[in-house]
């Protein structure tokens, strides 16, 4: 049984009565409908917040963890670039002031007049093909200037990058290749 306070001598009385047992004053029983209706929208308003929390922490789960920090290493120095990455596992000088090393197994860097020109990445597993991979190399996710089943590049559409190229093998990511642009070099 459901109980509630008398509006004319505050008597308590079973709610859904049409008058008041002790006063007689008649009782309105649209509050006997409000109350449930107000629990159940509470309750709804209390699961549509919980449920849309969990659609933004799924959200982040199902986003790529990136392998890089692709803006602390691009143009940047080859100390910073090393003290990033870890030192290189390898490095080879090259004619023109051009250094190939290679990081970590996957991840091979020009540094041309010692600043990071060109960022591959190999080796990719289990990433599916398709633009989201950016968040591999931490960039936000746009649509690519073109796209074709073994390719997406974008030339000139992310600030600091020349151009970036996604690289496809059975539609899963194999290669990811970033060249920086000419001004910061």
């Amino acid at each position: 049984m459901h109980f509630k306070t008398c509006r004319e001598c505050n008597s308590i009385i079973q709610l859904g009565q049409d008058e008041c047992p002790h006063c007689h004053e008649p009782q309105s029983k649209i509050e006997y409908v409000l109350i449930p209706v107000g629990i159940i929208l509470v309750l709804a308003l209390f699961a549509y917040s919980a449920s849309f929390i969990s659609f933004e922490e799924q959200a982040k789960e199902s986003r790529y963890q990136p392998l890089i920090e692709i803006r602390k290493v691009i143009a940047k120095e080859k100390y910073m670039v090393d003290a990033y990455l870890k030192n290189p596992l390898s490095c080879v000088e090259e004619q023109n002031n051009k250094n190939r090393c290679i990081y970590n197994n996957n991840i091979e860097i020009l540094f041309v007049d010692s600043k990071a020109d060109w960022v591959k990445i190999h080796n990719i597993e289990n990433i599916h093909y398709s633009k989201e991979a950016l968040a591999l190399i931490d960039l936000s996710i746009i649509s690519p200037t073109l796209k074709n089943n073994y390719v997406m590049t974008w030339t000139k559409a992310i600030r600091g990058i020349h151009e970036l190229s996604i690289f496809s093998s059975q539609n899963h990511v194999s290669a990811i290749h970033i060249k920086a642009t000419k001004y910061q070099r």
